[in-house]
């Protein structure tokens, strides 16, 4: 996955913002590695917005001083789903890790303002225990099952170093654990999609919000609140919601329905083994790639990275009439040198399981199949076209004034580390942590 940020220009009266969100600029920033490039900025094929400045000033809080915030997210109402003793493999996966992200602002940058995505918990996926932020966000809110903080830098001078703390339990995805789940659930509704948020799309969608190319609006309104007298149409319209074409997910692309229509499988399991199979056959691995080409141009180029090939499989599905969507997220795992932790994957539907975490890249590489994956995933969002980041993953920024340079990394700890530090944190009575 492509680890984009905006590289967005400001002049002393307005905000300056990209028309294509996706489209190369002069400066990307490839984050989460141990290699970091740094971000510069174009002027050109742009608009203008009018933006409010913000009254929050983060920057006087000492950078060297973290302030120990903590925004508990544990779901009370959702638990994680017992393992069986004999299937150690299968079990959750404690992990605490530190997203660091550091903006080195120019000597005549005004502010900085980034939004960002914050891990939240999913049932039967992770379950977050803790997060702990190094500066106070001035909002987090939940949109469409994703959960976003936004901090505003007025006047930065020097670095500025924004550490995201998070400790959450990992649960596999993959066919053999939901499979396994769903024979164990005693759950009386466990043949209902218990693997998604109930928010996760707005139950009046229509093929227009989800392509890519409206500009209704629809998505922008929070679903939350929306209710239906009638669950079983509920669900499937969040089901077809995943079956839409849209931007780099191109599953009314001639080429693709032509291959598509070409497999011969009635069951949707194998049709799924199929979907695989052509992709990893189509695809060859080229590595990380500067920009997105989507499914349509990745069948055509027969190339791609990890977003190639889950935007391909997520159209092939949907072509065939497999709800189907990416996953944007990290993997929480040591990073080979040059290599990031994003990652992009995909889910798809299976009527007797529910959702299915996929990873075409690793199956086609011979290092996960489509029953067992590794326990290294942690899921950020599965809206491949995000409005809420103007169109970017994971995390989108606009600065006023002179350019400014962007890099992060992942921190891996040991979750007792956390742990011993909240103690000491306690002990000196620092402030308690938001709830």
């Amino acid at each position: 996955m492509r680890p984009t940020n905006a590289c967005d220009v400001a002049n002393a009266e307005r905000w300056y913002d990209r028309d294509e969100p996706n489209a190369i600029a002069n400066g990307r920033s490839r984050t989460m590695g141990s290699c970091t490039a740094t971000t510069t900025a174009s002027t050109t094929n742009g608009r203008y917005l009018e933006r409010r400045r913000a009254t929050v000033d983060l920057s006087a809080i000492p950078v060297a001083i973290p302030v120990a915030i903590c925004v508990a997210l544990l779901l009370a109402s959702i638990s994680a789903p017992s393992m069986a003793a004999q299937d150690d493999d299968a079990a959750e996966r404690r992990v605490t890790f530190t997203i660091r992200n550091r903006f080195l602002p120019s000597p005549g940058t005004e502010s900085i303002t980034w939004t960002t995505l914050i891990p939240t918990t999913i049932p039967d996926r992770q379950l977050v225990h803790r997060i702990d932020y190094s500066h106070r966000p001035q909002r987090i809110f939940r949109r469409h099952g994703n959960t976003y903080a936004t901090f505003e830098l007025k006047e930065p001078r020097g670095p500025v170093v924004i550490d995201i703390t998070v400790t959450a339990d990992l649960l596999r995805g993959d066919l053999r654990t939901v499979s396994a789940r769903r024979v164990r659930s005693d759950d009386a509704d466990a043949g209902r999609d218990l693997t998604s948020p109930p928010d996760d799309v707005p139950y009046e969608v229509t093929p227009s919000d989800y392509s890519g190319r409206s500009d209704t609006g629809a998505n922008d309104a929070s679903p939350e609140g929306t209710t239906t007298s009638d669950d079983a149409s509920a669900e499937s319209l969040r089901l077809d919601a995943w079956l839409v074409s849209e931007k780099y997910l191109e599953a009314d692309d001639t080429a693709i329905r032509e291959a598509i229509d070409a497999i011969d499988q009635p069951e949707p399991l194998d049709r799924v083994r199929a979907i695989l199979a052509l992709v990893g056959e189509r695809l060859r691995y080229v590595g990380f790639q500067e920009e997105s080409l989507g499914a349509a141009r990745a069948f055509e180029e027969r190339r791609g990275d990890c977003s190639e090939f889950a935007d391909l499989f997520v159209a092939a599905c949907r072509a065939a009439g497999l709800p189907a969507r990416t996953c944007d997220g990290l993997l929480i795992a040591p990073v080979p040198t040059g290599d990031t932790a994003r990652h992009k994957w995909a889910e798809v539907y299976l009527t007797e399981v529910g959702w299915v975490e996929v990873d075409p890249l690793r199956i086609a590489k011979r290092t996960a199949t489509l029953h067992r994956m590794p326990n290294e995933y942690l899921r950020l969002s599965h809206l491949r076209n995000d409005r809420t980041l103007n169109g970017y993953e994971v995390a989108y920024y606009r600065y006023r004034g002179e350019p400014i340079e962007f890099e992060n990394e992942l921190l891996l700890h040991d979750p007792a580390e956390l742990d011993d530090r909240s103690d000491q944190e306690r002990r000196r009575g620092s402030p308690e942590s938001d709830r």
